[in-house]
């Protein structure tokens, strides 16, 4: 009796690890800010358009509930937030989501102070954030950095 009861808790010890093995967890989508266009500026703050390409690199779709971001362009970090508006991410596809943020006079003064000494019109950006699939998931990590073009 001890005997079966051995082999059959090896048997699915087996099979489990076999499972374990074939399991493939969901990967962490790449986001990368690709433009950023100044739409309007008053005396207090500056109204930008920030476009961001998200990939996902997994075998599935999915429609992500939210997106939070922090971004710092030039050394300055300029903008954050959240975002529930996005699009469904195709397996292995890309999709660009656009967010329009605000920020204070200071930190639009200091982007546009490098903005102007700019080679290229492209300044290096830096990109941290989360974006939630679902609960059972949690927040999915990014972080990024490159360079972005800026657009008047």
């Amino acid at each position: 009796m001890i005997a079966i009861r051995s082999l059959l808790v090896l048997v699915l010890a087996s099979f489990f690890l076999i499972g374990c093995e074939n399991l493939k967890l969901v990967q962490s989508p790449t986001v990368k800010l690709t433009d950023v266009t100044l739409l309007s500026s008053s005396a207090v703050s500056q109204r930008f358009q920030l476009t961001l390409l998200v990939s996902n690199p997994n075998p599935v779709s999915f429609k992500a509930q939210g997106l939070r971001y922090d971004i710092a362009i030039g050394g300055v970090d300029l903008f954050a937030g959240e975002t529930a508006a996005l699009p469904k991410f195709k397996a292995y596809g890309a999709e660009s989501i656009t967010i329009n943020v605000d920020t204070n006079l200071l930190g639009a003064f200091q982007l546009i102070q490098r903005w102007i000494n700019a080679p290229n019109n492209s300044l290096d950006y830096r990109l941290n954030g989360a974006l939630t699939i679902n609960d059972a998931l949690g927040p999915m990590q990014f972080s990024q950095s490159g360079s972005v073009s800026l657009t008047r």
